[in-house]
């Protein structure tokens, strides 16, 4: 179209290579959506350039046999009739309509593994009910209701994903706590980011709360909760979405400075809470995934027969690489007297591995959160830092 055969650009278009992939290109199409959509599946990360080129190649030769021995067969009248070729279409199309229906109503078919499996996939957090209270002043309340809170607990979502273990920790040990949170939320003094997804408010509402918990008698301690890795480096694992964070001594943004302002802000938090004389306790980041680490289980097994994190696994080295940024300040912390840290790492890989799951409980609810179950092995810890016992 707009070329004559004549014409430089008609007799290139004319060319019988490009000529071969214009007929095969529709089946080209249709074959490289599902081919790249279950090798993504199966790796669960982007692909590279060399398996790209090769699904390419291989959705071109599947293109070819398709059109040479589906489509010129129905093209001929000598087969295939005008009525024939609307029955099977119809029956085709029945077919993959029924098909759909079923796996939608059957949630994915999920009985092709069992009930044990499937429950990975649907690991939640277990947020305390009836607890509303992101980014505000007012708190919720964890443990014994009837008791008045002594303890404040600060946080992001991963201090909101422990609070209903908490809760009932904090209950039986005959204790009560605040709960103060919000997402993307780093429980520091004067640290925050303008971006406007990532919880610009969170600056002030956690310094303005740090600075009152810091003046209120009836507080003796104060847990900090946090996925400090984050903040430090700006992304999740699995996410290359960059967060740049700063503080009043900042002059120019940068994933170095991260670092930098996280240990300055956590340096003037303790030192608020210290001239205050609370009891500090620093709860380490828990270990993280490059996956969902319940789907990628369910995936695994499905693919394998096995659950196991596969090349996901994380172990000594690739904990040591994602908190780089925060080993140092955290390693500093164990030596401090009037701080306690809760070492995650020891808690969920003490043999050098760690445990994303336990039989058919997953621990995770996503890449980085705690489920009920990973929930009910931090918890206890968390309190038991705060030297409470249960009753």
């Amino acid at each position: 179209m707009g070329a004559d055969r004549d014409t430089a650009v008609g007799k290139m278009l004319g060319t019988k290579l490009l000529v071969g992939i214009g007929l095969i290109s529709y089946s080209a199409y249709l074959w490289h959506q599902p081919m790249f959509a279950l090798v993504r599946q199966r790796t669960d990360s982007e692909l590279d350039h060399p398996t790209a080129i090769v699904l390419v190649l291989l959705s071109l030769a599947l293109a070819y046999f398709t059109w040479r021995f589906v489509e010129i067969p129905f093209r001929s009248k000598r087969l295939f009739v005008r009525r024939e070729i609307f029955g099977l279409s119809l029956a085709g199309s029945l077919a993959v309509l029924v098909v759909g229906a079923s796996g939608y109503l059957t949630d994915g078919f999920s009985s092709r593994y069992p009930e044990q499996i499937a429950r990975m996939e649907t690991a939640e957090m277990g947020i305390v009910d009836g607890c509303d209270a992101k980014d505000t002043i007012e708190p919720c309340v964890l443990g014994n209701a009837n008791m008045r809170p002594s303890i404040a607990i600060l946080g992001d979502s991963h201090a909101e994903a422990l609070s209903s273990q908490l809760s009932n920790d904090l209950a039986a040990a005959g204790a009560s706590a605040l709960l103060y949170y919000g997402s993307f939320c780093a429980p520091l003094i004067d640290v925050g980011t303008s971006r406007p997804d990532r919880n610009p408010r969170c600056r002030k509402f956690m310094t303005d709360t740090i600075e009152r918990i810091a003046q209120d008698p009836s507080i003796s301690a104060v847990v900090l909760i946090a996925e400090w890795t984050y903040y430090t480096t700006g992304r999740r694992w699995e996410n290359p979405d960059l967060t740049l964070y700063a503080d009043l001594r900042t002059t120019k943004t940068s994933v170095a400075e991260n670092a930098a302002v996280v240990e300055r802000g956590l340096g003037r938090t303790l030192a608020a809470l210290k001239s205050a004389h609370k009891k500090i306790v620093v709860v380490e980041t828990v270990p993280e995934y490059e996956a969902r680490v319940g789907k990628f289980l369910v995936k695994n097994y499905r693919m394998t027969g096995f659950l196991d994190m596969g090349d996901k696994t994380v172990d000594s080295r690739r904990y040591a690489e994602r908190n780089s940024g925060i080993a140092a300040i955290f390693t500093s912390l164990q030596v401090d007297p009037d701080v306690e840290v809760v070492d995650t790492f020891r808690i969920f890989c003490p043999d050098g591995r760690c445990r994303a799951f336990e039989g058919d409980r997953s621990f995770y609810s996503d890449s980085n959160h705690l489920s009920k179950a990973g929930s009910a092995v931090l918890a206890p810890r968390i309190v038991s830092a705060l030297h409470l016992r249960a009753r």
